[in-house]
């Protein structure tokens, strides 16, 4: 069970979970029957862009990535200034088995250890009509994991980027893509034009929606009314050190968590760290989240937030306040919201959205891996399966 279902729905099985380092022993590269032998450009070097360029090299097929901004990793983000842990700005949790990274990286020789949380909450309050309320009763009904020590981003850096970074161009948004031919052209901003045989295209769904990409032909009308379908709310991560723990584990806002599927959680971003500490973070995504994400600056958002903290606990949050840092998705240029959010039809909508445009264009990302959307690893399986659809192709 996830952190978003345990937001809607506590009345489900816990989840035992054990300590332990996670061993990466990768699994089997199984075997594709290849027809392919060209040339793809993969635009976004977010989590399904890195897969999907990771499986290409596996296979030895020639690829370059095109990313819009100077990093890699998209929604995964991390920040290692405000306390002695690093931070994952974006994606966090881990809504999955820990044999995930085996699954990611498929590689016989890969190796190595990554330090888990197992993540259940020890004290849980209901923040509703101005009362804070304990909810302990909630513990054993939700678990997952986190990272101990490092990040989603570090997990990349580490055991994905060394494979393909000396094929990732930066600061070069993708503003047209030309696949009237029998190849694809892709033009950035800077005026470049880059040719392949197919395309990947991982960006979010918003900068598909705000039409930030042209494309010529344009798109068949079946898809792009599947794509008017998707939604990817605004969202917003802040995380606030003070002098002293005054907060429980995690504090789930029920005025707004059954509305429409918006969340609002603040929780204990030191939970079972080895930090001397104290971070509070605040994560919320859906319509509600404009209160934060439509303020002008983080400062703003860091007073809003210290305010809401007052009430709640008599004004010792702005007493005990050190610093706090934000991070706003909803305006980044290059990703512009959160992450996909169910919708009704969402699997035909999703079905729709993967199927290959002109033999040439394909898409991946979470929002279009029915098994598991809007997670980290649901985004980089979308790009595995998506470069083996390439793989499969003639």
């Amino acid at each position: 069970m996830n952190r978003r279902r345990f937001i809607k729905n506590t009345g489900v099985i816990g989840l035992g979970l054990a300590a332990a380092p996670l061993l990466l022993q990768a699994c089997r590269k199984d075997e594709l029957n290849i027809n392919f032998s060209g040339k793809v450009i993969i635009i976004g070097a977010g989590s399904a862009g890195m897969m999907a360029a990771y499986r290409l090299k596996n296979f030895g097929i020639d690829f370059e990535i095109i990313e819009a901004s100077g990093d890699f990793g998209g929604r995964v983000k991390m920040h290692d200034q405000l306390a002695d842990f690093p931070i994952d700005l974006g994606a966090e949790w881990i809504h999955s088995e820990p044999n995930v990274f085996s699954r990611l990286i498929d590689d016989s020789s890969a190796s190595g250890e990554i330090d888990l949380i197992p993540y259940q909450y020890e004290t849980i309050y209901f923040w509703k009509n101005g009362e804070l309320t304990p909810q302990n009763w909630t513990h054993p009904f939700y678990g997952e994991y986190k990272f101990k020590s490092t990040t989603w981003y570090q997990f990349f850096e580490e055991h994905i980027i060394p494979e393909i970074q000396d094929k990732i161009t930066y600061n070069s948004p993708v503003t047209a893509i030309d696949h009237s031919e029998d190849q694809v052209h892709v033009s950035t901003q800077d005026g470049n034009v880059r040719t392949a045989d197919r395309a990947i295209i991982t960006v979010p769904l918003n900068i598909l929606k705000d039409e930030l990409i042209e494309f010529d032909p344009a798109l068949p009308a079946t898809w792009l009314d599947s794509l008017a379908l998707t939604n990817q709310p605004p969202g917003i991560k802040a995380f606030l050190r003070f002098s002293e723990k005054f907060y429980p584990d995690a504090i789930v806002d029920r005025n707004i968590a059954a509305e429409g599927g918006a969340e609002r959680l603040y929780y204990d971003a030191a939970f079972k760290k080895d930090s001397d500490d104290h971070v509070l973070a605040l994560f919320t995504v859906g319509d509600e989240a404009t209160f934060f994400t439509d303020l002008d600056s983080d400062q703003e958002v860091l007073d809003a937030i210290l305010g809401e903290l007052d009430l709640m606990f008599d004004g010792q949050a702005s007493a005990l306040f050190i610093e706090g840092v934000v991070q706003n998705w909803e305006k980044e240029p290059w990703i512009r919201g959160s992450y996909s959010f169910n919708t009704p039809n969402n699997n035909q909508t999703i079905t729709t959205l993967n199927v290959p445009i002109n033999g040439k264009l394909f898409f991946a990302g979470e929002a279009l891996y029915q098994p598991s959307p809007a997670t980290v690893h649901g985004a980089g399986f979308s790009g595995i399966d998506t470069a083996e659809r390439v793989l499969l192709t003639e």
